[in-house]
């Protein structure tokens, strides 16, 4: 866990110390193997621990742990924050495109393909056919899993860039890519905790980018847009997946319209740290009674 995610993880824990709660704080390794004969280092003490938790909450993105903790949770269920099944859906793309379309929340085109130059019919298309029928500038988005290098996110400005690109995600077994439409407008970064009131946004700042993508869009005109409808929409869709602890970012256009383009579990509340971490204690504590 980096320090980012580290520091909001610990301000929850110990928000809910301060109110009276006792909170035990456990790595990602003990939830790898639930039975004496899986785990390396089994530990009665802590599995008595976790059966006899009132709640969980957790941060943790692995599939293993996830696969674990959701094992534990059907056969002694309580609260967990954020659920091991909306933190996977947050890291699958086509999952993830496939809720916002049920809950009505806006997003870009988005077609899921193979990174197979060839597709039988009953699969999804191949990128490399569908690339070249798509309109540049495009995106090409990884799939499975968190965004964790440049290539994992690429913008195509012209038809010939579109093929590399492609060999690359290939290359490094990403067999399903999404091809998304291109929005213009601003790049908006928001934040909330279902349920609490707690919704925090500001316009993306390109001085601060992870892999400086940001800056692709330009800089902010402050197009007016409707806050209230887009913590709807985001409460909705956390709602329908089970992340009541999320973020996002959206694309503004001029006439105020926006699309979802990326909606993530548990983000690391940076710019808003001490406020999302009173929300998220408040909401666990009500979870957990």
């Amino acid at each position: 866990m980096g320090g980012a995610d580290a520091a909001i993880f610990e301000a929850v824990a110990q928000r809910l110390e301060a109110r009276g709660h006792e909170v035990t704080r456990l790595p990602e390794s003990v939830f790898q193997g639930a039975g004496a004969d899986r785990r390396p280092h089994y530990d009665a003490a802590t599995d008595r621990l976790l059966a006899e938790a009132d709640a969980f909450f957790t941060m943790a993105r692995s599939h293993e742990t996830l696969f674990e903790l959701e094992r534990l949770l059907q056969q002694h269920p309580r609260p967990c924050v954020n659920t091991p099944d909306g933190i996977y859906i947050c890291g699958d793309r086509d999952l993830l495109s496939f809720r916002m379309k049920k809950t009505g929340v806006p997003q870009p085109q988005t077609v899921i393909a193979q990174t197979f130059r060839y597709s039988g019919d009953d699969e999804p298309p191949s990128a490399y056919d569908l690339v070249g029928q798509s309109a540049c500038p495009f995106w090409l988005k990884r799939v499975m899993g968190h965004t964790e290098v440049p290539q994992d996110v690429v913008f195509v400005e012209r038809p010939e860039a579109a093929l590399p690109a492609l060999d690359d995600f290939f290359r490094r077994h990403h067999t399903l890519v999404a091809v998304c439409e291109h929005v213009e407008g601003d790049l908006v970064k928001f934040y909330g905790v279902a349920g609490s009131g707690f919704f925090d946004w500001d316009y993306a700042d390109p001085a601060h980018s992870k892999f400086g993508q940001e800056a692709i869009n330009g800089a902010a005109h402050r197009y007016a847009f409707d806050v209230a409808q887009l913590q709807a929409d985001s409460e909705r869709l956390a709602g329908d997946i089970g992340v009541p602890v999320y973020g996002g970012d959206a694309i503004v256009r001029p006439d105020g319209s926006y699309v979802v383009i990326d909606f993530n579990d548990w983000p690391s509340f940076s710019r808003c740290r001490d406020s999302a971490a009173e929300a998220i204690a408040g909401e666990i504590e009500k979870l957990k009674s």
